[in-house]
């Protein structure tokens, strides 16, 4: 049975040499992560949020041989969601404003909004800097229509049946998601 309200992230050193994050190094991931974003022209939703981190944990699954964020992934109405982050942003209170848009395609939401440049973290290592800037780099700037299906399409979605944790074992490791794709 799923504990939707569990945070698991242990922040102890995997025998594969990554490192999850503690509820403090992940809320400063997710401000870095909207920061970044927005930096390269992009922009962060709750729905891209979500995506991003499930993407640096799949991303960290393949080069470090577990997840990164220790959120508990699950196959959820279309795609990959942690029950667990509204609650982990909340509890922490890190200063995100939301904000109303239209897309250029017309949809509308509220995206988030970080103020201040946040930098990088120190106790984060180079390798991790490099996945987030990598995914950020890709996707950032392109609309969520895009980015979806890519996501939906990785290996432990294609594993799983809704309402099902993910399985991050299915993941090849040594891979790259920029092997694997490309965005249009």
């Amino acid at each position: 049975m799923i504990e939707y309200g569990k945070f698991n992230s242990v922040g102890v050193d995997s025998k594969w040499g990554g490192k999850q994050v503690d509820a403090k190094q992940l809320c400063e991931l997710i401000l870095h992560i909207v920061s970044r974003a927005e930096e390269l022209g992009g922009y962060t939703t709750t729905i891209r949020l979500a995506k991003y981190l499930y993407l640096i944990d799949l991303e960290h699954q393949r080069c470090y041989g577990s997840p990164l964020t220790g959120l508990n992934w699950v196959y959820h109405h279309y795609g990959p969601y942690a029950f667990e982050l509204p609650g982990i942003c909340a509890d922490i209170g890190f200063d995100l404003q939301r904000e109303e848009f239209v897309s250029s395609k017309g949809h509308s939401g509220r995206f988030l909004r970080s103020w201040g440049d946040r930098g990088f973290l120190a106790e984060l290592s180079h390798g991790i800097e490099v996945i987030v800037s990598g995914l950020l780099g890709v996707w950032a700037d392109v609309e969520t229509d895009l980015l979806l299906p890519y996501v939906y399409d990785t290996e432990p979605m294609r594993q799983a049946q809704q309402g099902d944790e993910l399985d991050f074992s299915v993941v090849p490791p040594g891979t790259r998601y920029y092997e694997l794709y490309s965005h249009p």
